[in-house]
């Protein structure tokens, strides 16, 4: 029997489709559908060499002189960069202009993007994700950072859709942050969309997943109405991890109200950004977390999302061939070159499993 991917969506298409981020200019309209109605769209960046930005950062550090003194050094560096234009056109089927809608980096963009950003990011043209009706808006991914570097992340920007106008800018992820498997996660009644950092709702409400000595490493969709947010320790300026004073795990509903919290590290940063060891699968309605430094799992049924169940994996039965008709197999694997192989039962719910992992785990950073 195959192996079930672990990109399966929830109960139908909740991710919304991704263009891969381009400088290129592309000058002629792409066909789009918005409720039925054929349009066509334009959207392109470009620098603005007019306005060109700069920024000199000032940092002391300890050092020794020659004698072997203890002595203050400062140190400059100066950031440069231009402006960027972000143009959005939209025209009927017959060429009618709908709307046209120019944004700048350094105003409409600036407070989501941050002060750093603003200097020191490349044109990235805006990459069309589509139309979400209930916001009345269509919505892009507008990448930030320097060109083919893996410091930056992208902004989800909304735009009404009958005049342009912008709604809503704010970041969806950062690549060396959290992870929502890179792109917004659309509800299935399509009244919420959850980025990894926060919830935003048809009714204009935003709510932020904020807290205090913590980095948000991971959101997912557990239900239509429910979601877990995975928190990862910040760091203090030695790099140590601060302690968390709380469980990392939080389900909560599309009104913030807390659920359930539950300690598992199910999340890790080894690669680029975090990962999280997640799979949803439909025939037993189960979201499945692996956390493999404790050798454990979290179990949340997508009926009762608010009773999360943490299984030891010694606890369950080893794998052993054959595969019994009604058990259905998937996987999930780590940055450290673990792969748990999970097999569950579809009428009880029972799991076996294999956890192969490599003889040696690769150094850290």
């Amino acid at each position: 029997m195959p192996v079930a991917s672990s990109t399966a969506p929830i109960n139908g298409p909740l991710y919304l489709p991704l263009i891969s981020h381009d400088t290129v200019e592309t000058p002629q309209f792409q066909p789009v559908d918005i409720a039925g109605v054929a349009y066509q769209l334009y959207t392109s960046a470009s620098p603005d060499r007019n306005r060109p930005l700069q920024k000199i950062y000032r940092q002391r550090t300890n050092s020794i002189d020659s004698t072997g003194a203890d002595i203050r050094v400062t140190s400059i560096d100066t950031a440069r960069g231009f402006d960027v234009i972000y143009r959005f056109r939209l025209r009927d089927a017959a060429g009618k202009p709908v709307f046209s809608q120019t944004l700048r980096k350094t105003k409409e963009l600036a407070a989501a993007m941050g002060e750093d950003f603003v200097i020191d990011t490349d044109p990235f043209r805006p990459q069309y994700l589509g139309y979400l009706p209930a916001f009345g808006s269509l919505a892009f991914l507008v990448g930030f950072g320097p060109d083919g570097s893996d410091v930056g992340g992208d902004l989800l920007v909304l735009l009404d859709a009958k005049t342009g106008r912008l709604r809503h800018a704010g970041v969806n992820q950062w690549f060396l942050g959290a992870s929502n498997g890179g792109q917004p996660l659309l509800s299935a009644d399509g009244q919420a969309l959850l980025t990894s950092y926060e919830l935003l709702r048809a009714d204009g409400r935003i709510i932020n997943f904020k807290r205090p000595n913590t980095s948000v490493g991971a959101t997912t969709w557990l239900s239509n109405h429910a979601m877990l947010v995975a928190y990862a320790p910040d760091t203090d300026s030695l790099g140590h991890d601060l302690p968390m004073r709380q469980p990392n795990n939080v389900v909560q509903d599309r009104e913030g109200k807390v659920l359930a919290q539950f300690s598992l590290n199910a999340i890790d940063n080894y690669g680029l950004g975090y990962d999280l060891h997640h799979y949803y699968l439909p025939a037993t309605r189960t979201h499945y977390f692996f956390d493999d430094e404790g050798k454990k799992l979290g179990l949340i049924s997508r009926a009762a999302p608010s009773k999360p169940q943490i299984v030891p994996l010694r606890s369950l039965r080893r794998f052993n061939s054959p595969q019994r008709p009604g058990e259905v197999r998937f996987q999930m694997k780590t940055e450290l070159g673990a792969k748990l192989t999970l097999l569950a039962d579809t009428v009880s719910g029972a799991l076996r499993y294999y956890l192969s992992e490599p003889k040696e785990r690769p150094e850290l950073p």
